[in-house]
């Protein structure tokens, strides 16, 4: 699978992923950094599943991939969940550290 497809797999299955994470920490207040450690942590999984079945470098792909992921979260969470506002709100926020 070419990284294009990839990265409009991705693009497809974020807002959907943002929000299971605000269900799923919703009733954490300031849980920002969780959240987008969940939507990374699971497009990550993905991302090298599809790599693996494909020619075995996820760590090539997701490497490139993870800047673009990173800032896909940040809007997406801005743009579904506008009431959240800063860092470690309640939606996602924050950046995380790998």
């Amino acid at each position: 699978m070419l990284l294009l497809e990839i990265v409009g797999l991705v693009e497809e299955a974020l807002p959907e992923l943002v929000k299971v994470a605000e269900g799923l920490f919703g009733w954490k207040k300031k849980s920002g950094t969780e959240k987008k450690a969940f939507v990374a942590g699971t497009l990550k999984d993905v991302v090298g599943q599809i790599d693996a079945n494909s020619r075995g470098g996820q760590k090539n792909t997701w490497d490139a991939l993870q800047p673009i992921v990173d800032a896909g979260i940040d809007e997406t969470a801005s743009l579904l969940f506008p009431h959240a506002a800063g860092p470690n709100a309640n939606a996602i926020g924050g950046g995380v550290q790998r």
